[in-house]
Protein backbone atom coordinates (compact mmCIF):
# COMPACT_ATOMS: atom_id res chain seq x y z
CA UNK A 1 0.00 0.00 0.00
CA UNK A 2 2.96 2.30 0.57
CA UNK A 3 3.62 2.59 -3.18
CA UNK A 4 0.10 3.82 -3.88
CA UNK A 5 0.23 6.14 -0.89
CA UNK A 6 3.34 7.80 -2.32
CA UNK A 7 1.76 7.92 -5.78
CA UNK A 8 -1.33 9.60 -4.41
CA UNK A 9 0.62 12.15 -2.34
CA UNK A 10 3.07 13.06 -5.10
CA UNK A 11 1.19 12.31 -8.30
CA UNK A 12 -1.67 14.72 -7.95
CA UNK A 13 -4.41 12.13 -8.41
CA UNK A 14 -7.09 11.39 -5.80
CA UNK A 15 -7.92 7.70 -5.56
CA UNK A 16 -8.60 4.99 -3.01
CA UNK A 17 -5.16 3.73 -1.98
CA UNK A 18 -6.48 0.54 -0.35
CA UNK A 19 -8.47 -0.44 -3.45
CA UNK A 20 -5.51 0.26 -5.74
CA UNK A 21 -3.27 -1.93 -3.60
CA UNK A 22 -5.88 -4.71 -3.55
CA UNK A 23 -6.22 -4.65 -7.34
CA UNK A 24 -2.44 -4.76 -7.65
CA UNK A 25 -2.34 -7.89 -5.50
CA UNK A 26 -5.24 -9.38 -7.47
CA UNK A 27 -3.45 -9.16 -10.79
CA UNK A 28 -0.16 -10.38 -9.30
CA UNK A 29 -1.99 -13.39 -7.85
CA UNK A 30 -3.65 -14.16 -11.18
CA UNK A 31 -0.27 -13.90 -12.90
CA UNK A 32 1.21 -16.36 -10.39
CA UNK A 33 -1.65 -18.73 -11.08
CA UNK A 34 -0.71 -18.67 -14.76
CA UNK A 35 -4.04 -17.41 -16.02
CA UNK A 36 -4.04 -15.68 -19.37
CA UNK A 37 -2.72 -12.16 -19.75
CA UNK A 38 -6.18 -10.95 -20.71
CA UNK A 39 -7.55 -11.79 -17.25
CA UNK A 40 -4.96 -9.86 -15.30
CA UNK A 41 -4.73 -7.20 -18.00
CA UNK A 42 -8.36 -6.36 -17.30
CA UNK A 43 -7.55 -5.82 -13.61
CA UNK A 44 -4.52 -3.69 -14.51
CA UNK A 45 -6.84 -1.59 -16.69
CA UNK A 46 -9.43 -1.36 -13.91
CA UNK A 47 -6.81 -0.19 -11.43
CA UNK A 48 -5.38 2.34 -13.89
CA UNK A 49 -8.87 3.64 -14.59
CA UNK A 50 -9.53 4.12 -10.87
CA UNK A 51 -6.24 5.94 -10.33
CA UNK A 52 -6.57 8.35 -13.25
CA UNK A 53 -10.38 8.64 -13.30
CA UNK A 54 -10.63 7.80 -16.98
CA UNK A 55 -12.14 4.84 -18.74
CA UNK A 56 -12.46 3.62 -22.25
CA UNK A 57 -10.67 1.66 -24.94
CA UNK A 58 -7.27 3.31 -24.45
CA UNK A 59 -7.17 2.35 -20.77
CA UNK A 60 -8.18 -1.20 -21.66
CA UNK A 61 -5.53 -1.33 -24.38
CA UNK A 62 -2.87 -0.03 -21.99
CA UNK A 63 -3.66 -2.71 -19.42
CA UNK A 64 -3.83 -5.55 -21.92
CA UNK A 65 -0.59 -4.59 -23.66
CA UNK A 66 1.23 -4.33 -20.35
CA UNK A 67 -0.06 -7.78 -19.39
CA UNK A 68 0.94 -9.17 -22.79
CA UNK A 69 4.50 -7.91 -22.24
CA UNK A 70 4.59 -9.59 -18.81
CA UNK A 71 3.24 -12.86 -20.13
CA UNK A 72 5.72 -12.83 -23.01
CA UNK A 73 8.57 -12.33 -20.53
CA UNK A 74 7.24 -15.12 -18.31
CA UNK A 75 7.00 -17.51 -21.27
CA UNK A 76 10.39 -16.66 -22.78
CA UNK A 77 12.37 -15.69 -19.71
CA UNK A 78 13.63 -19.05 -18.61
CA UNK A 79 17.17 -18.22 -19.72
CA UNK A 80 16.19 -17.90 -23.38
CA UNK A 81 15.67 -14.13 -23.64
CA UNK A 82 17.33 -12.69 -26.72
CA UNK A 83 17.61 -9.16 -28.03
CA UNK A 84 14.56 -9.64 -30.26
CA UNK A 85 12.56 -10.74 -27.19
CA UNK A 86 13.55 -7.61 -25.27
CA UNK A 87 12.73 -5.54 -28.36
CA UNK A 88 9.25 -7.08 -28.50
CA UNK A 89 8.65 -6.35 -24.80
CA UNK A 90 9.94 -2.83 -25.22
CA UNK A 91 7.58 -2.22 -28.14
CA UNK A 92 4.58 -3.64 -26.26
CA UNK A 93 5.31 -1.42 -23.26
CA UNK A 94 5.78 1.63 -25.48
CA UNK A 95 2.40 0.93 -27.10
CA UNK A 96 0.87 0.47 -23.63
CA UNK A 97 2.23 3.81 -22.45
CA UNK A 98 1.05 5.50 -25.65
CA UNK A 99 -2.46 4.22 -25.01
CA UNK A 100 -2.30 5.33 -21.37
CA UNK A 101 -1.08 8.76 -22.42
CA UNK A 102 -3.88 9.03 -24.99
CA UNK A 103 -6.45 8.16 -22.32
CA UNK A 104 -5.12 10.62 -19.77
CA UNK A 105 -4.36 13.42 -22.24
CA UNK A 106 -6.84 12.90 -25.09
CA UNK A 107 -6.15 16.30 -26.68
CA UNK A 108 -2.38 15.83 -26.81
CA UNK A 109 -0.51 13.67 -29.28
CA UNK A 110 1.65 11.10 -27.52
CA UNK A 111 5.35 11.60 -28.12
CA UNK A 112 6.50 8.19 -27.00
CA UNK A 113 8.97 6.13 -28.96
CA UNK A 114 10.39 2.73 -28.17
CA UNK A 115 13.57 4.36 -26.94
CA UNK A 116 11.69 6.13 -24.13
CA UNK A 117 11.25 2.88 -22.26
CA UNK A 118 14.50 1.19 -23.19
CA UNK A 119 15.09 -1.95 -21.23
CA UNK A 120 18.31 -3.73 -20.45
CA UNK A 121 18.73 -7.43 -20.15
CA UNK A 122 17.47 -8.52 -16.75
CA UNK A 123 14.93 -5.73 -16.29
CA UNK A 124 11.37 -6.78 -15.68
Amino acid sequence: MAYYGVLRRTGGEEFDVANAARWELDWWQLRRENVGAKQYGLIIAQNTSAIFHVDGPDILTAGLLRADAMQYRDEHGRGDMRERDWAFIQEELARSYQALHAAINPLKTPAFESSTCAMTRGDQ
